[in-house]
Parts: C-alpha cells; structure tokens; sequence
C-alpha cells in the first residue's frame, strides 16, 4: 500500500492479506455499485424511448439477494427522495443480515426473501411508475406528497425488516444460551477435579 499527496508517493508498507482482501473488497464493492449506477443510467434511457417499462431496473432476483440489496440505492439514483435512499439502504443491510440468520428454516426464510424480492422493489416500482412532475407537485387528499407516502412505506418496511433481523439474532442469542448451559453442565464440575 501506499500514500500519495499531490501526485508524490509520500509512504509504502506492504500490505497483509487480511488488509489486501478488505481492501479488495471494498473496491469490488464500489465498481459494483459504480456498474449498477451505469445499468440504471441505461434502462431509464430505454425507459424514456418506451422501450422498457418504468422501474424495470429495479429488482432484486432471489439468485442474486445480496448482490441486488447492495446496488438498489445506486439503481435508484436521484429518483426518488434522498431520505428514501437511505431507507432503502438501511432496509437492505437488515434484509442481508436477517436471511444470513434464517437461511434454512423454512416459513422465516420465505418471509425474509418475498421481503427483499417482492415487497421492496414492488414499494419503489410504484413510485417510479408516476410521472415525475406528479410525484414531486401532486399533493393526496390526505396532505401527504407521492414522496411522503414513499417515505412512510420504507420506513414501515424497515420497521419490519428490523423485526425479521431481531427476531434472527435473538434466536441466534437463545442458541448461545444453549450451549452455555450445555457446557456449564458438561464441563462446569469434573470427576477429574483435583481436592
């Protein structure tokens, strides 16, 4: 690794794996979500031609859960609120960890993936569906903007993607509890103890 300031080498140090590999990682991470940016760029301009229908990058393939987690805010762009960004960001982090939790156990995991693949994209699918003059200027019976209504549904889904998660650990944290108790039993007093 090394430090550059004004275009000057300024320190090196070789780096360890450990460091490489995050440091690999992150950069993955960032053209992974600089790609997603330019294929949103692309399907909103076949979009506009009416060549694809509104929103259509917008998805998250039960194949591909994580992955499309991580790039939904960069597909997005600025379409939508930048509070709604940042919910649908938050949204998919807990998405990630909960299905990393439940991976496995039938009707939790179900949940957790028709959350992620269905109930999210089908939220800002919606949204984007409306003319954006409309959704920025139209104003609902009840007062809220198209917006607002968009914020108040992501934060309902983080609400619940953050119970799904709860939920996860606490179950991981009842299997901790377990098998503490198992090996305070099995090991916490030996024939084998000295006087």
């Amino acid at each position: 690794m090394h430090r550059v300031y004004g275009g000057v080498t300024i320190a090196r140090r070789p780096l360890g794996l450990g460091d490489w590999l995050t440091a690999f990682a992150g950069r993955v991470a960032a053209l992974a979500a600089e790609a997603a940016g330019d294929a949103a760029t692309s399907s909103r301009a076949l979009q506009t031609l009416g060549l694809e229908p509104a929103g259509s990058e917008i998805h998250v393939r039960d194949t591909a859960i994580e992955g499309d987690l991580r790039t939904l805010p960069a597909r997005l762009g600025h379409r939508v609120p930048d509070e709604a960004v940042a919910l649908v960001g938050r949204i998919g982090d807990l998405l990630i960890d909960a299905l990393a939790r439940v991976a496995g156990q039938g009707e939790p995991e179900v949940v957790v993936r028709r959350t992620a693949t269905v109930y999210l994209p089908d939220t800002l699918r919606a949204y984007l569906s409306l003319p954006a003059d409309w959704a920025a200027d139209h104003v609902f019976p009840d007062g809220t903007t198209a917006a607002a209504a968009l914020v108040g549904q992501l934060t309902e889904l983080e609400r619940a993607a953050k119970r799904m998660r709860d939920a996860a650990v606490e179950h991981d944290a009842s299997a901790l509890l377990v098998n503490g108790r198992f090996l305070s039993e099995r090991f916490g007093a030996s024939r084998l103890d000295l006087p």
